[in-house]
Order: C-alpha cells, then structure tokens, then sequence
C-alpha cells in the first residue's frame, strides 16, 4: 500500500462503521486516499432507489406499483432497516402463499420493522463526517455540522494535561526536567528514616546458650567492643 509506484495499478477498498477504533496508521495521508462518508437516506427517492435496489439484489418478484407509503412510514430508517423491511416483506407474501411481493407486503413490512437507534445513527454520522478528507464528499447539508466538529476544541472524553507539567513532558530542556535539576510538579513527598540501616558495630547477636531473661538481676548491658574487653573486666572486677 506505501509503495507509490503502484498508484493507478492497484485499487484497495475498505469499510468501517467505527473509523475511530481504526489503527491511525491506517488512516494517515498515503494509506487510504479518499474517505468517503455514507449517510442515511433523507428522501423519499433514495429510499425508494434503496428498495428497488435490494430487489434486484436479491432476485425478489415484486409487484409495486408506488413505492411512496412505504417511504413516508420508513423516514429516518437507515439502509440496514430498509434491507431488513424487504426481507420481512418477503415473509409476509409467503405467508399468504404468495411469491410476488405486492405493495400491501411491502407497507405491512415497514409498519413492523423498527428503525435503529437515534442516537446511534446521530454518532456514526459524525463519525464519518471527522474522517471525510475531503469537503467536496460532503453533502452540503452537512457542511455546518463539519465546521461545528473540527472547530470543537472540548472532548469530554480525554482529560487536559496540567499547563504545570507540559514543561516536564515536552521538553528535556525545560527548568522543570529532571536532567535541568529543576523541581518536578506533583511529586510526592518522601520522608526519609534517619535510623541506619545497618547495625552498630559492637552489637552482636545473643548467643543461644545464654538465657539473659533467666536471672532478673543479671546485668544486660550490651557487650562491649573486641577491643575493650580487657578494660571492661577490670571495670567490673
């Protein structure tokens, strides 16, 4: 796909309803050259063009002689719901025992399909309005609702970095970075244990055939330093 002298050659197509779990990678100048949107059918003449479409497609004998009822009741459907509706129209005529679609069939069918979700269809259409490239794609009934999504500066969904710690995260020259000996924002106090770690040099363990605990009024001073012995026996004594 990156190698330029196959341009003209070969052809890739792909389709998504979620360009925005797509790898960007993908989606970079280079990769896929025109983004074209898709939107839901608006009038009655798509709608219809739509339902004589899947007609053909799928080889359906069909007796319709106006297509309008069934346009009016099906506004705000999508392509998938209108595929849906002629299927159910499909069953409804076998139903009766009747291998052409009539244009009772086709109303009843429109009746008892429900349409997708609003809100669902509301998103996937921003969604294809962001990735379009190219504005000349773009119906121009749409084109308001392009300026209102680029110019959006707000997503709700990704949290604003600090403006305190851009200067730690950009740049290694920045007085905030750790390399400049500047001090870091937000970093957590630490307290530090003035106790050593290590042990003393003259403690030593208890040896275990000693109790120290047996006699109450044994002396349990610490033993004393190797080489200080001699002079704390003479102490003693």
């Amino acid at each position: 796909m990156s190698d330029t002298s196959h341009r003209g050659k070969v052809v890739f197509l792909a389709a998504t309803n979620r360009p925005d779990l797509m790898d960007s990678a993908m989606k970079r100048a280079g990769r896929f050259d025109k983004k074209i949107p898709f939107f839901p059918p608006d009038t009655d003449a798509e709608r219809e063009a739509i339902f004589k479409a899947l007609l053909t497609k799928y080889g359906i004998v069909y007796e319709i002689k106006d297509f309008t009822q069934a346009c009016q009741i099906t506004d705000g459907y999508s392509g998938a719901d209108l595929e849906a509706i002629i299927i159910k129209a499909v069953e409804i005529s076998r139903d009766s025992h009747r291998e052409t679609v009539t244009d009772i069939d086709l109303t009843l069918a429109a009746k008892s399909i429900l349409p997708s979700a609003a809100e669902d269809v509301a998103f996937m259409t921003d969604l294809a309005l962001k990735e379009c490239n190219d504005i000349t794609l773009v119906p121009s009934k749409y084109l308001d609702r392009v300026k209102a999504l680029r110019t959006d500066q707000h997503d709700p969904e990704i949290a604003p970095c600090p403006s305190s710690l851009i200067g730690s995260i950009d740049s290694p020259f920045s007085s905030h970075h750790p390399l400049q000996g500047g001090a870091i924002p937000y970093a957590k106090e630490q307290r530090i244990d003035p106790t050593p770690r290590s042990r003393p040099r003259h403690h030593q363990e208890p040896r275990p055939d000693r109790d120290h605990t047996a006699d109450p009024n044994r002396n349990h001073s610490p033993d004393p330093p190797a080489d200080d012995r001699s002079r704390y026996r003479r102490e003693q004594n």
